[in-house]
């Protein structure tokens, strides 16, 4: 879904209001590469928010938002018997620790809670009571 002039005030964690020139949901990894794509053809400014958390927007943003929309978590059993998570950047990151946790999969436990998406999970390398995502990514 494509927006101008978008009003970005629900999508961040601290209702700045913030208007977008341009704001795109990309739902699937074929439309981000798409808008990607088309970002870098129209070269219009992009940026990418996720859950819209750690942010501190500005009252307008020139060019194109992408809002990361994605969904899903897979889990598989590798063959040493390990757990594999596969989880969209814009799962939320609380949705992702619950569902481990549903399915017996322990280690994110200490991160429960934590506000913000799967996707910029790694770049901030979240952690909390003594436990850090790069030990388990």
């Amino acid at each position: 879904m494509q927006r101008r002039s978008a009003s970005l005030g629900a999508l961040n964690s601290l209702g700045v209001d913030c208007i977008a020139d341009e704001c795109v949901a990309v739902r699937s990894e074929g439309q981000l590469i798409e808008a990607l794509e088309a970002a870098a053809r129209d070269e219009v400014p992009l940026t990418i928010l996720g859950g819209g958390t750690n942010v501190v927007l500005l009252r307008r943003i020139e060019g194109r938002v992408l809002r990361l929309a994605q969904r899903g978590i897979a889990f598989e059993t590798t063959r040493a018997g390990a757990a594999r998570v596969t989880a969209a950047a814009g799962e939320t990151w609380h949705a992702l620790v619950r569902a481990c946790l549903g399915r017996g999969i322990a280690g994110l436990e200490n991160l429960a809670l934590i506000p913000g998406a799967v996707g910029a999970a790694p770049m901030q390398n979240i952690g909390a009571y003594g436990r850090e995502l790069s030990s388990l990514v």
